[in-house]
This record gives structure tokens, sequence and C-alpha cells, in this order.
């Protein structure tokens, strides 16, 4: 189901791996974070943001409600195995 929901937004083209691995390199560095900071954040969100915002409204509407599906799968499944 997960990995389902994950084809289906790559699908998108909306989020490239190199920007997910920017992101993630910022918010995961270990240091409290700085004003500076949140500007590369931003910085690396937002080519995936221009992207969203080009796609047709019904395309937007489908890559959010599958987004925010995956986000529920993954929390759960998250807290599951934390219980374990």
């Amino acid at each position: 189901m997960l990995s389902s929901l994950k084809n289906t937004l790559d699908e998108f083209r909306v989020y490239q791996q190199m920007e997910i691995d920017r992101f993630a390199e910022i918010f995961y560095s270990g240091k409290e974070q700085s004003a500076g900071d949140l500007e590369k954040l931003q910085g690396a969100i937002k080519p995936a943001l221009d992207r969203c915002k080009a796609l047709e409204a019904e395309q937007q509407d489908l890559f959010k409600s599958t987004l925010s599906r995956f986000n529920r799968i993954y929390t759960f499944i998250t807290q599951v195995c934390r219980l374990l």
C-alpha cells in the first residue's frame, strides 16, 4: 500500500530526490536551526512547490490527497514499529 502510494506520487514528478536530500541535509543537521537555515529549507522546496502549482487543479488535488494518504499511513506504520 505505502509503496503503491509512493509510486503514484513519483509519477507526478513534483519532487526530485536531490531536493529531498538537500532538505533532509539541512533539517537533520543536528544543530539548532537559524533564520538562514529556514531560507535554505524554503529554497530546497520551492522548485517542487512551483511544479505542483503548475499542475492542473484536478491534478493538484489528486497529488495533495495522495500525499495526505501516504503521510497518514506512514505515520501509523511508524507508531506501530515503535511499539515492537
